[in-house]
């Protein structure tokens, strides 16, 4: 019977185990088999094997045939936990609604309520709606989504507030104007998430509520992180937010202090900075060095390049790389010196900071540490040495970017293998389409060069453009040459997404082998140009 030998192709496809990708090629290979695979895709979620019951699960949920709905409910009422979160995302795209009730019961679980909620509104049962109505206050945007392809519309403004959030529709609240305002408030005043407050806060803000007594605008303003307003307060809010910073030794109050400008307050400042230096508190010391350097006292600078360049945690480090942002021109010089002079991780943040600040004058500095010679003692060294170079260059890229692309361009054209190959590395990154002529030429002329040819084609594909499609074309199509070239040319004409590559994919399908992995790999390709989609790594 037909039905037995799909079952045996099934077990034969799950049971050709490779390396650590078997399970993306095995998956494209089942669901191109489409619904014969059905029956035996059903039996391999009885498997004990974890990577069997994975692809069986993914692949049921790309084909989406209802066969295989009760074998599915089976597994997420008295299967491995484990698989639940993929279990329910495929009884969502499945789309029967014999799934619903299993899914108001995922619904109530913490870990799967999102992706739950999402699933409910893809199968479109308005018997959800009251559930996820309950959940819309404490749940992700999961429920917020479905209620709104469910079609509900909200009727109170906490209602809206809490759909609209997650839908991009806020604007809708501030429209109401005033009479939005008092539920607004409640929000703002009671929830106990700082991230709800703040965008009820920034919605009153934007509506033109303010409050009216002081203390309380300098809470309103700073759970909206809104400097400029508390600025325009001057001098009337010196007293409250000194007694904060004293108190609770907040990032807002010092930052705002120092914004301010007010150097009556230095000494105050300065007994904060003290004690913080006394507990060691680097994240207190870092806005309160902020708020010395405006107030006049050089300590403060001197500071922010000491956490920049201690061996902190990446918080710590980028939270005084933010702050010396904020500092801005009057930084450069310090943070030239480091890029000069300091440890390899050090210069990676000088090269992070210099960038966020934006000043042309930092750009010889940067220059100057791509065309320096480097001879590394070791691995380690050659592996920091690389995210300098990287930070440098993704630095330029944003203070000077013309620049940036014709030193890429020129050393596109050297003749210095490595020099090459970082230019071919860094078109890419940059999605550069003038440099694809240049790309081509050097894929034309690396046929020996293995890593090249990958290189090129992984630029060519993050690039994107069109040009480039009769080039991969030809290598996809040379039958003699490596494998895994031809593959990694796939990949990029997918990401391309050129329609007029689709003729010669499905020529180049007639000519493969079936049983080859390249195959299936081309079918998948053929579909996800057809419908406008890049889907590589699933």
């Amino acid at each position: 019977m037909q039905s037995d030998a799909d079952k045996e192709k099934v077990k034969t496809i799950l049971g050709q185990r490779g390396n650590y990708v078997w399970l993306g090629p095995t998956r494209d290979r089942l669901v191109n088999m489409g619904k014969p695979a059905v029956p035996g895709l059903i039996d391999a979620l009885k498997s004990n094997d974890d990577d069997i019951r994975t692809v069986a699960i993914w692949s049921l949920d790309d084909i989406r045939d209802p066969r295989a709905l009760p074998a599915l409910i089976e597994l997420i009422r008295n299967g491995d936990t484990s698989y639940h979160e993929i279990i329910v995302t495929a009884l969502g795209n499945i789309g029967d609604k014999r799934a619903v009730p299993d899914l108001l019961k995922a619904l109530k679980e913490p870990k799967l309520s999102d992706k739950a909620a999402e699933a409910l509104g893809k199968i479109g049962d308005t018997h959800a709606v009251g559930p996820l109505v309950e959940l819309l206050q404490e749940g992700g945007g999961g429920c917020a989504i479905a209620l709104d392809k469910l079609g509900w519309k909200p009727g109170s403004v906490s209602e809206k507030f809490f759909l609209y959030r997650h839908t991009g529709k806020t604007d809708e609240l501030v429209k109401l104007g005033e009479p939005a305002v008092p539920e607004l408030l409640q929000i703002y005043s009671t929830n106990t998430f700082d991230f709800i407050r703040r965008e009820a806060a920034d919605i009153l803000y934007r509506i033109g509520w303010r409050p009216s007594s002081i203390n309380d605008k300098i809470s309103f303003y700073e759970s909206m992180d809104n400097y400029d307003e508390v600025v325009r307060l001057g001098k009337e809010a010196v007293a409250i937010l000194v007694k904060e910073m004293k108190t609770k030794g907040g990032k807002f109050a010092a930052t705002a202090l120092g914004k301010i400008g007010d150097k009556a307050v230095l000494p105050d400042v300065r007994e904060a900075y003290d004690q913080a230096l006394q507990k060691q508190d680097d994240m207190t010391l870092i806005y309160l060095s902020y708020a010395l350097w405006s107030l006049g006292d050089s300590r403060g600078l001197h500071k922010l390049f000491e956490e920049l360049t201690a061996n902190n945690g990446f918080t710590i480090t980028d939270s005084a790389s933010d702050t010396l942002r904020d500092v801005g021109s009057p930084a450069v010089d310090g943070l030239i010196d480091i890029l000069k002079n300091g440890s390899q991780r050090a210069k990676s943040w000088a090269a992070i900071t210099l960038g966020k600040i934006g000043d042309s004058k930092a750009v010889p500095a940067l220059r100057s540490v791509l065309n320096r010679d480097f001879e590394p003692a070791n691995q380690r060294e050659f592996s920091d040495h690389l995210s300098v170079v990287r930070d440098v260059k993704e630095a330029l890229s944003k203070i000077d970017e013309q620049g940036e692309l014709i030193r890429v361009k020129n050393n596109l054209k050297s003749e210095d293998g490595l020099t090459r190959m970082s230019a071919v590395q860094d078109a890419g990154k940059s999605k550069d389409k003038t440099s694809v002529p240049d790309l081509i030429s050097i894929l034309s002329r690396s046929n020996d060069d293995m890593f090249m040819q990958v290189a090129v084609i992984q630029s060519l594909g993050q690039i994107g453009d069109a040009g480039a499609t009769s080039a991969l074309m030809a290598k996809l199509t040379n039958r003699k040459g490596p494998n895994n070239i031809r593959i990694f040319a796939l990949r990029a004409l997918v990401l391309i997404e050129d329609q007029s590559a689709l003729p010669g994919l499905k020529q180049a399908l007639s000519d493969e082998d079936p049983q080859s992995d390249i195959y299936s790999e081309i079918q998948s390709a053929i579909r996800s140009i057809e419908h406008g989609r890049a889907i590589i790594d699933r």
